[in-house]
């Protein structure tokens, strides 16, 4: 994590889950230099009133496939 709602972070801070409430939001780093696939994705939220469907289950939000071929061009 390198930023919070509260702007960035003094330093960054490896995790492996990230517990976010509605309206939160992060800035994350991924290193993908090992080249495999991941998943991001949401796990069941244990909040009285929220374990009904789909909130009881893990659900995929993203799928990361990293690519070994080097980049070309400058970014801005």
């Amino acid at each position: 994590v390198i930023a919070s709602d509260g702007g960035l972070l003094a330093e960054p801070v490896k995790v492996t889950e990230l517990p976010i409430l509605m309206g939160e939001r992060f800035e994350v780093l991924v290193d993908t230099s090992d080249g495999r696939d991941f998943d991001i994705v949401t796990l069941p939220v244990r909040q009285m009133g929220m374990v009904l469907a789909p909130f009881d289950n893990v659900l995929p939000v993203l799928r990361l496939l990293p690519s070994a071929e080097k980049a070309v061009g400058i970014l801005p």
